[in-house]
């Protein structure tokens, strides 16, 4: 026979307020949460989640919408924001829009007619106006990684703080001799390109030091364009002596350009990455990199959405800026007397 929540109440001990209250998406204690996800199991019992979904008005599933899947960055943030949703009996529906505008507002519309209760949302596009019939229907939408200026103090938004952690990284290697910096960005219609772009920008302002437009590459945040736009940076009539790459796959795909023309790092031309931990300690020598901290941006997004969508609440909403470090290696060489 199939168990009931009058099972679980009997076999925890529980009222059947608080079994019902955590079915529902509800806050518990968490010794009783245990306690029932424990007889849950043990009980085999199973929600019915479209008469559920009828009587409460929530799909218990949240819409995530990203620019790409095959990017470590955000799939590592999806996997953070999965981790806590499903400790609170929601699961995700996830969409990837292929970094174009009108896939964006078509995922968006395909989630609505899921009847998502929440959405995230890495946007492609500057306006996302879309999001303004989410907004509409009362559905609370977080924001992650690209600010949407136009819906700021509406959204919640999680944000690394790009401008200061680049200007940092570029410092480091003028402190390190070098005057000749290449920069990898991806779009530059990106919120977090341009955000890094303006740090680079600032840090050679501050020391006096005239920029080549030449030296900052557009990317596409991929392997190949990474490969690509380093290959014509060590073909420019003044040659980088450094190279500032945004994000993990365009790192991979610098490192890749650096390996085929048998260019040796640091000595020949210093780098610095993005991202990913591993591959700085695989790296011979250990690559010096900038760190996000994925982890705490997922959750702190997937603890926002969760609020709201308890309250059942959408506005004023909150923005968290988050630091991100330079972690250093040995993939930079001070040089001497540069000009």
């Amino acid at each position: 026979m199939k168990a009931t929540m009058k099972d679980i109440a009997q076999k925890t001990g529980l009222g059947l307020a608080t079994i019902s209250k955590y079915m529902n998406g509800g806050h518990v204690l968490e010794k009783n949460r245990i306690a029932i996800e424990a007889a849950i199991e043990e009980l085999d019992y199973t929600v019915n989640e479209f008469a559920r979904g009828l009587k409460t008005n929530r799909s218990k599933t949240v819409g995530v919408v990203i620019p790409q899947l095959n990017n470590i960055f955000m799939t590592s943030i999806i996997t953070n924001v999965e981790e806590v949703l499903r400790r609170h009996g929601y699961g995700i529906l996830v969409t990837d829009t292929g970094k174009d505008e009108e896939r964006e507002e078509e995922a968006i519309r395909f989630l609505l007619r899921k009847k998502v209760d929440g959405l995230f949302i890495i946007a492609t596009s500057k306006e996302v106006k879309i999001l303004d019939v989410v907004l509409k229907n009362q559905i609370p939408v977080v924001v992650v990684d690209r600010k949407i200026e136009r819906l700021e103090g509406i959204t919640d938004t999680v944000l690394v703080e790009n401008f200061q952690v680049a200007k940092k990284t570029v410092q480091y290697l003028i402190d390190h001799g070098h005057t000749k910096i290449g920069l990898l960005i991806g779009s530059r219609e990106t919120y977090t390109s341009r955000r890094r772009m303006d740090g680079y920008r600032e840090a050679f302002k501050e020391n006096h030091i005239p920029i080549q437009e030449e030296w900052i590459a557009t990317a596409d945040f991929t392997v190949q364009g990474g490969y690509e736009s380093t290959k014509r940076l060590l073909k420019e009539k003044e040659p980088i002596t450094a190279l500032f790459a945004t994000n993990y796959e365009m790192t991979l795909g610098a490192l890749l350009a650096l390996n085929e023309r048998g260019i040796s790092i640091p000595e020949q031309v210093s780098l610095i990455g993005f991202d990913n931990p591993d591959l700085a300690k695989a790296m011979r020598p250990k690559l010096t990199l900038v760190s996000q901290p994925i982890e705490e941006i997922g959750k702190s997004a997937a603890k926002l959405l969760l609020e709201r969508m308890e309250l059942r609440e959408t506005g004023k909403g909150k923005t968290i800026v988050l630091n991100a470090s330079l972690e250093e290696g040995a993939s930079v060489l001070k040089r001497i007397n540069e000009k």
